[in-house]
């Protein structure tokens, strides 16, 4: 028998980390970097290969834009969308936006708005029709993410699958049906805050953000109203990573991730997506196993 000596250790336990390394890339390797300002140095956005869409690259693009344009709020209301609101006192009963429809309560600022980003489901739909108006980096088909049968035809809520991701609503949903839970399970490759009983676990939220800027360990709006209220609406919590079907109404506060179908930005050459260099600790870890190659020819004596 063998034994490794110093050396070997050493190059082992840098392949080891190596591999840990690639394992978080590949998480990643769904998403493509789109340039959509033309400047080459910035990445606007990253096209889901996975889920065939287009999501923005700030997590919190909304206080980006606020902080750059405090006028941002009174251009939203000017064009923001007709929407029903049950508690409204307009009498066409649909919702008359305020400044307040971009502000938390309960973060940041005291509920000044866009001081934390968070918006209200009304707020949130308003943004992306902004979003749309002024055709962000070229775009004018931007949308909340949308929630859809994982059987093609009706939710499946049963309770017991509440844990295990087996269902349409709760934790471990991988399923490219629900973007956001897919996106932070499958590609972002966090944990539910849960175990399998549903008692707290650690290593749960959002712990790997990936190549995603701001992007915040909340609540992140759906625009899929819930099946039960059509004045609440899904929403995906990056605290614990459970998709919530009974919803928030709309006058609750959570953070808005925009996306758009298909790839959005077409690639060197003609349609399609960019090509996509290998990653440096692809050729690290080549470079390490092969010193390991090398090093395993230098076994110490044997031992008797």
């Amino acid at each position: 028998m063998y034994v490794l000596n110093h050396r070997n250790r050493i190059a082992l336990t840098a392949a080891a980390a190596m591999l840990g390394g690639l394992s978080s890339q590949a998480a990643n390797a769904e998403l493509q970097a789109r340039d959509l300002d033309g400047n080459a140095s910035t990445t606007e956005a990253f096209y889901d290969t996975a889920l065939n869409l287009t999501w923005v690259a700030n997590g919190n693009l909304f206080k980006t834009q606020y902080d750059a344009n405090p006028n941002i709020i009174q251009d939203m209301i000017a064009g923001a969308p007709v929407m029903p609101d049950q508690f409204s006192s307009d009498p066409s009963g649909n919702h008359v936006y305020t400044a307040d429809d971009w502000s938390d309560p309960n973060g940041a600022g005291s509920g000044t708005p866009g001081v934390n980003g968070a918006m209200n489901g009304f707020g949130a739909n308003a943004w992306v029709s902004y979003l749309n108006s002024t055709q962000y980096g070229g775009v004018s088909s931007w949308t909340l993410p949308k929630v859809t049968p994982r059987n093609g035809t009706e939710f499946d809520f049963n309770s017991s699958g509440l844990y295990d991701g087996t269902t349409d609503s709760g934790y471990r949903i991988e399923s490219t049906t629900n973007p956001l839970s897919h996106l932070y399970y499958v590609t972002l490759g966090n944990k539910a805050a849960v175990d399998l009983s549903g008692n707290e676990a650690p290593g749960g939220g959002l712990l790997n953000s990936g190549p995603f800027t701001n992007l915040q360990n909340a609540g992140y709006w759906y625009g899929t109203a819930a099946p039960t209220d059509p004045f609440t609406s899904w929403f995906f919590s990056n605290f614990d990573g459970s998709a919530n079907a009974s919803g928030d109404n709309l006058f609750s506060v959570n953070f808005a991730l925009a996306v758009a179908a298909g790839d959005v930005a077409a690639g060197p050459g003609g349609p399609g997506p960019a090509p996509v260099p290998v990653p440096a600790a692809v050729w690290l870890l080549s470079s390490a196993l092969a010193g390991l190659g090398i090093l395993g020819r230098r076994k110490t004596a044997p031992v008797a």
